[in-house]
């Protein structure tokens, strides 16, 4: 198992794979999934139940999904370099 140190991820060997499990989220079952997540998870899923036979290009979430999943994003800003 290759297993991330810090913030570096391990080089995958050409031709490799790699699976990634991870925990996150508001607890272990669905139960504790705040209702506008789970409706948000739903749009999702019918959108590709419905795009099923195959999209060509990229598909974008719905612009309901944007406006529900907004509060909870959080953004980042790392410097990365020396002055």
């Amino acid at each position: 198992a290759l297993v991330a140190s810090g913030y570096c991820l391990p080089v995958i060997p050409a031709g490799g794979q790699a699976e990634i499990v991870f925990d996150a989220g508001f607890g272990d079952s669905w139960a504790t999934v705040p209702a506008d997540l789970a409706q948000a998870v739903m749009i999702i899923a019918a959108q590709f139940y419905e795009t099923r036979g195959g999209v060509s290009g990229t598909v974008a979430f719905p612009a309901e999904v944007i406006r529900i999943l907004a509060p909870y994003r959080n953004l980042r800003l790392i410097a990365g370099g020396r002055s």
